[in-house]
């Protein structure tokens, strides 16, 4: 069976990438490689000492146009935040059904761990409107009425 080798080109892409202050297993995750074969190649290559250099001796000037690396960081920082919210939506949605079985004494003791719920809810979901949501412990609240 025959790998697939990486071109040049995406070598550098990858050495840019890391030069920028990305993780290289963060790298090798998001290209879809094994994490060894990055770290294996920065180190031959001594990546590490090579950039300490280069910062060292590079000083950007004041007003110096934006590079590519620039949005190649920030694209990876907003994949970064959509998986943080993916990853809470997750658990809102895990934890949603296991209040709703909940007795109302217990729902009454724990309204404080609901409305953070609800505000990480409606923070994750886009929906801190006031006048669009209704607060999950209020609701509560009502129907027990």
């Amino acid at each position: 069976m025959r790998r697939n080798r990486l071109t040049r080109s995406q070598w550098e892409q990858i050495r840019t990438a890391h030069a920028s202050g990305l993780g290289l297993r963060e790298i090798a995750r998001s290209m879809g490689i094994p994490a060894g074969t990055v770290l294996a190649r920065a180190k031959r290559e001594d990546w590490s000492s090579q950039l300490r250099q280069a910062r060292a001796i590079v000083a950007a000037p004041a007003g110096a146009p934006a590079i590519d690396v620039s949005r190649a960081a920030a694209a990876t920082m907003a994949e970064r935040g959509q998986r943080h919210l993916e990853r809470v939506a997750g658990v809102v949605e895990k934890t949603l059904p296991y209040i709703e079985g909940l007795g109302p004494e217990a729902i009454l003791g724990r309204v404080e761990d609901i409305d953070r719920l609800d505000r990480i809810a409606r923070r994750t979901y886009g929906l801190d409107d006031a006048s669009s949501t209704i607060s999950v412990a209020i609701g509560l609240r009502l129907e027990m009425e």
